[in-house]
């Protein structure tokens, strides 16, 4: 019986210390937030309402003029909703699990009462942040897991639990982060400016003017990778010269290193299969051309790295379950967190279909917690069927000021169907 009662007092403490820890985390959490909260860069007043827009190149707005994104248009049609004031805000991410990285920060910094998300175009090709551990879990574990992640303790012994398991199985484990994507710098300031320039015009849609001025960015510093990214970028989806571009996607990965590679990557895929060249023959023609570059020009460590993540670029990109995967758990633990935060959230569909089905991961999520859905896709279809392609997209596939300003009326509509401006704060009355 002593040692039953011994047993009994060490479970029972341990339940304890686990309950204090876990108070404590929680407390400290808070405490932390609201210390950071005192130099927030957003200044939000007492009764003024935020929304938040979060999303790749289509929410930053690529292919219209600066202050013609549908967020930006989205503010224009908000005006005098409620007696409150109402502002709009937008953040670039690249794909659902960078959204999903910076969602608590970004929710700290904003404030926001509303996020929308318009998110999965990336998935498809990028990596960066996402964890490719959690996806070859069990399907039972990863419930598990997601279950389990609203402790504290727990996500404090899991975090601690991969930082080990990361510094002593490498391969095992592996993150692309943004930052790792900065690193090469322009040396010449004359070859930033024509970059820069570049890329306005790029965003703008404007691809002729943009491709003259990324020539002139290479002619200076012919081996910078990011300038032969964008050239292959205007020639596979602006000007389609295939060959080019995948000349350009082969220079990317010679110049560049394993954080360049999911760029290149997507870059020559695409050269093949919008030449009509979609067959398994040319596409691992290529990755063997891609897989020599980087054994004869990649640094030891690097060319490890490089050749792991070209390894799970060719698992992934093919495996549309595993994008649709990806996507689901991103978008449920972001519709976790925002319900934690007493969020309101919506999703969009983009203004055309995309690879992999990942519309199918959004719909069924949207279905699933009736979660208000803008169907951009359909809406589209059906105006493309009175009109021209070029009145809404330009030539890279992205919107236009038009295209734009109709997925701001086209969220705006739902919004108002939901009651949404109800429930964020109350109406003005009508004259």
């Amino acid at each position: 019986m002593n040692k039953l009662n011994k047993g009994l007092a060490v479970v029972l403490g341990l339940f304890l210390i686990m309950i204090i820890l876990e108070v404590s985390l929680s407390l400290a959490g808070v405490i932390f937030l609201r210390l950071k909260n005192i130099s927030q860069p957003v200044k939000k007043e007492a009764g003024d309402l935020a929304i938040l827009c979060l999303g790749d190149s289509f929410t930053h707005g690529f292919g219209a003029p600066q202050g013609k994104s549908y967020p930006e248009q989205l503010q224009e049609l908000v005006k005098g909703q409620t007696n409150k004031n109402i502002t709009v805000y937008k953040e670039f991410r690249i794909n659902s699990s960078t959204i999903l990285k910076h969602l608590e920060s970004d929710i700290d910094n904003y404030r926001p009462d509303l996020i929308i998300i318009m998110t999965g175009c990336n998935d498809t090709w990028s990596l960066e942040n996402l964890d490719f551990f959690t996806f070859r879990e069990l399907d039972c574990i990863k419930k598990m897991d997601i279950w389990l992640s609203n402790s504290k303790v727990y996500k404090l012994i899991k975090i601690g639990f991969l930082n080990a398991r990361g510094a002593i199985v490498k391969e095992n484990l592996y993150f692309i982060q943004e930052d790792d994507m900065n690193k090469f710098y322009f040396k010449s300031p004359e070859a930033q400016r024509h970059y820069d320039s570049g890329e306005n015009y790029f965003y703008e849609g404007e691809s002729e003017m943009a491709l003259a001025e990324f020539k002139e960015a290479v002619d200076l510093e012919p081996r910078n990778p990011w300038v032969h990214w964008r050239l292959a970028c205007i020639y596979n989806y602006a000007l389609h010269e295939y060959n080019l571009a995948k000349d350009e996607a082969m220079l990317v990965f010679m110049y560049g290193d394993s954080s360049m590679i999911g760029k290149a990557f997507i870059a020559l895929r695409d050269s093949i299969m919008l030449d009509g060249q979609n067959n398994d023959e040319g596409f691992y023609t290529a990755i063997k051309e891609m897989g020599s570059i980087i054994e004869n020009t990649y640094e030891s460590e690097d060319k490890d790295k490089a050749k792991r993540y070209l390894r799970q670029l060719l698992s992934y990109c093919r495996n549309d379950n595993e994008i649709k995967r990806v996507v689901y758990y991103n978008l449920n633990e972001i519709l976790r967190i925002t319900q934690q935060s007493r969020i309101k959230l919506v999703l969009m569909q983009y203004p055309m279909r995309l690879a992999g089905g990942v519309e199918d991961s959004i719909k069924s999520l949207s279905d699933k917690y009736s979660i208000p859905l803008v169907d951009n896709c359909a809406i589209f279809e059906d105006r493309l069927g009175r009109f021209k392609k070029e009145d809404l997209f330009v030539r890279d596939g992205h919107c236009n000021a038009n295209g734009y300003k109709l997925i701001a009326e086209n969220l705006y509509k739902v919004l108002i169907e939901e009651r949404m401006f109800d429930d964020l704060g109350n109406k003005r009355p009508s004259n």
